[in-house]
C-alpha cells in the first residue's frame, strides 16, 4: 500500500472514530434524558388516545428536549425506512421541498438511528430524497434509539398530521393487521362482516362516537358486542387509532382492490373520490378487452390530473365514455330521464296555482312543446 493510501486509511478511521465517538456521546445524553423522554412520549400517546389538541404541544416540548444533538450524516449512509408506511412522494412535492431547501437551507434535522451500519430514517423522507436532488453530501441529522414497533409509531405520527393517502393508508393499516396475527385475505371481509351487523343492529352512529373516545368507552362498546376474537382485535387495533371501522371499511380497504393503474395514478395525486369513479370503467363496463379497458383509464386518469376536474366533472366524464362503449347502457339512462319528466309534469298541481302562474308554466310548455315538434317531423 502507498504512503498516500496508507494516510488516506488512517483518516477514515479516524473520521469513522470520531462519528461514533460523537453517537456515542448522542446516546449518553439521551440516556441522561431518558425517563423524561419516555414520561413526554407516553403523554402524547396518551393525548392522541384521546383526540387531545395538546398532543402537538408536547410534541414541541419533545423536539426542544432533544435539540443540540444535530451532527451531519452523510446522505449516501442514510437508508429508507423499510416500514415507513407513506409510500407516495410526487415528485411535484419534492422539487418543490428542493427548491424551498436549496434557498433557505436545512432548517429541521432529520431523526435517524442506527440499525447495524446504517441509518435508518424514522422522521424526514422528504427532505433526504429533496437532499438527494440537490446533490448534497450530508444532511443534518439527529440519531435517537431505535424505537419498538417502529411501523406503527410512524403510522401514528403520520395519522396525527393527516400525511397519508388513501392508500398508503391502507397498505400501513393492512400491513399492522397482518402484526396482530390475521390472515391478509381475511382481514376486509372480517371488518365488512362485522359492520353489517352493526348496521342491522343500528348501532353504526355508536360506532362514529366512540371512535374519538376515550379507551376505556371503547373497550365498553366492544364488550357489549358479538364480535369473535379476530373481529374484536381488528376493531380494537383501529380504535385505538382513532379511526372509525366503517370509514375504513367503506373508503380505504376497498382501495386495495383497485385496478393497478388507478392505485398508481392515487399516488400521482388522484383524489380518492375521483379514483372511485373511474374504477367504474372496467372491461366489462366498457365492453373491451383488458389491453383496451386499461388504456382508456390511463388517458382519463392522465387528463383528471392534468385539469385538475371536480368529482362533478369526472362523473360526467365516466358516464360519457361507459355510454359511447356501451349503448344499451345510454338507453336505460335516457328511458329513466324520460320517466322522470313525464312524472316531473304529471305532479305539477295546477289547481294551487294562480292565473299570473298557470300562464307561465303555460308559455314555457308551448315553448318545450314546439321543441319536441322539431324534433319529430
Amino acid at each position: 500500500m502507498s504512503s498516500f493510501n496508507a494516510l488516506e486509511a488512517i483518516g477514515d478511521i479516524v473520521n469513522a472514530k470520531q462519528e461514533n465517538e460523537e453517537i456515542v456521546s448522542l446516546y449518553d445524553e439521551l440516556d441522561e434524558k431518558k425517563a423524561e423522554i419516555q414520561q413526554l412520549t407516553e403523554e402524547i400517546q396518551r393525548l392522541r388516545d384521546r383526540g387531545h389538541g395538546d398532543s402537538e404541544a408536547k410534541l414541541e416540548e419533545l423536539r426542544t428536549v432533544l435539540e443540540g444533538r444535530e451532527i451531519q450524516i452523510p446522505i449516501e449512509r442514510i437508508k429508507r425506512n423499510p416500514e415507513q408506511p407513506r409510500q407516495t412522494f410526487p415528485d411535484e412535492s419534492i422539487a418543490s421541498l428542493a427548491h424551498s431547501m436549496d434557498k433557505e437551507k436545512q432548517l429541521v434535522a432529520v431523526l435517524v438511528f442506527l440499525d447495524g451500519e446504517d441509518y435508518i430514517l424514522f422522521d424526514g423522507e422528504r427532505r433526504w430524497l429533496a437532499a438527494s436532488l440537490l446533490n448534497w453530501t450530508t444532511l443534518k441529522s439527529i440519531v435517537i434509539p431505535k424505537p419498538e414497533e417502529l411501523h406503527k409509531k410512524v403510522l401514528i405520527a403520520m395519522l396525527e398530521r393527516e400525511d397519508l393517502n388513501t392508500l398508503d393508508l391502507a397498505e400501513a393499516l393492512m400491513k399492522e393487521a397482518i402484526a396482530l396475527g390475521l390472515e391478509k385475505e381475511r382481514i376486509p371481509t372480517l371488518l365488512h362482516a362485522a359492520i353489517r351487523r352493526l348496521e342491522r343492529a343500528k348501532r353504526l352512529s355508536e360506532l362514529t362516537r366512540v371512535a374519538k373516545a376515550e379507551t376505556e368507552a371503547q373497550q365498553d362498546f366492544l364488550a357489549s358486542t358479538d364480535f369473535n376474537d379476530d373481529e374484536r382485535k381488528l376493531f380494537e387495533f383501529l380504535l385505538s387509532l382513532q379511526l372509525n371501522p366503517a370509514t375504513v371499511n367503506l373508503n380505504v380497504f376497498p382501495v386495495l382492490s383497485y385496478f393497478e393503474d388507478i392505485r398508481h395514478a392515487i399516488r400521482e395525486g388522484l383524489g380518492i373520490a375521483n379514483a372511485k369513479l373511474l374504477q367504474k370503467l372496467s372491461p366489462k363496463n366498457l365492453n373491451l378487452t383488458e389491453t383496451k379497458a386499461r388504456n382508456i383509464r390511463k388517458n382519463l386518469c392522465d387528463r383528471v390530473l392534468k385539469e385538475k376536474l371536480t368529482k362533478e366533472k369526472t362523473k360526467a366524464l365516466v358516464n360519457e365514455t361507459l355510454a359511447k362503449h356501451n349503448p344499451k347502457d345510454e338507453e336505460k339512462i335516457t328511458a329513466r330521464q324520460t320517466a322522470k319528466a313525464v312524472k316531473s309534469i304529471e305532479s305539477i298541481a295546477v289547481d294551487e296555482m294562480n292565473s299570473e302562474q298557470l300562464q307561465a308554466i303555460r308559455e314555457a310548455m308551448q315553448a318545450k312543446l314546439a321543441q319536441i315538434d322539431a324534433q319529430l317531423t
